[in-house]
């Protein structure tokens, strides 16, 4: 998404400004789900920002252990979202990472900053839609991001919201919380392990015949996507956003 203000194109509510973290693997691999994802809030009634002036979340410096240049980051992005009233994002590891940044920084900005902070999925789990969503048939399991349930404590509402898509049959499948194997840098630190996890993940996706499945943060997106292709199935796996979209 390009420019700084966005007003919403359903009927405006709440008076709340939202700020979207567009991220940087995120608009680099998967930029169809930020846009999908603003397209989401303007249909929903919420006047969006999309600072030009954000960057990256720090959340891969932390994971190396680089906390000074991760810091950097965090401060600028404090300052680039200073004018709105919540902060959302739609991937589960920058949004763990932003709910830190007052342990990160240690200062009353950082504090406010991450109280301002929301997934999406949380945040419209808590407003609600107003839009509803196109109709879409199938099969579908929803895959719990490690930093969105276990970092956040997001799990009931990603569930909630796709309950609400026409035709979408959520199907159960084992162990859905365990981890993909992607989980920051460890895909490009331990390979081998990352692989076997991935292998085992996609293999209970499978069992539950699934025709899609959906997951909330890149990493996750990568990783299943990649082990499905290994295994030779052509499932799809999409984020939330694009299942709870408005028909056009």
């Amino acid at each position: 998404p390009t420019g700084l203000h966005h007003p919403p194109t359903g009927v405006r509510r709440r008076g709340v400004t939202v700020a979207l973290f567009t991220g940087c693997v995120m608009e680099q691999m998967f930029g169809r789900v930020n846009r999908a994802t603003l397209r989401l809030l303007l249909a929903n009634g919420f006047d969006v920002l999309v600072p030009q002036d954000q960057g990256c979340c720090g959340a891969l410096l932390v994971h190396a252990g680089q906390p000074e240049q991760a810091r950097q980051l965090a401060r600028a992005n404090v300052a680039a979202v200073a004018s709105a009233d919540l902060v959302i994002n739609n991937s589960a590891g920058c949004g763990c990472a932003m709910k830190e940044y007052g342990h990160l920084l240690g200062t009353p900005e950082g504090d406010a900053f991450a109280r301002k902070c929301r997934d999406i999925s949380e945040f419209l789990g808590e407003v609600g839609l107003t839009a509803t969503p196109a109709a879409h048939a199938g099969r579908a399991a929803y895959d719990d991001p490690c930093h969105l349930c276990h970092g956040q404590g997001v799990r009931k509402q990603p569930r909630d919201l796709l309950a609400m898509v026409p035709g979408l049959q959520l199907v159960a499948h084992e162990r859905p919380e365990d981890c993909c194997g992607s989980a920051g840098i460890y895909n490009l630190l331990q390979p081998d392990l990352a692989a076997e996890i991935g292998r085992q993940k996609v293999e209970r996706l499978l069992a539950a015949r699934v025709d899609l499945v959906i997951t909330g943060n890149p990493g996750c997106m990568l990783q299943i996507d990649s082990h499905l292709r290994a295994a030779g199935h052509s499932v799809p796996v999409r984020h939330p956003v694009e299942l709870l979209l408005p028909p056009e």
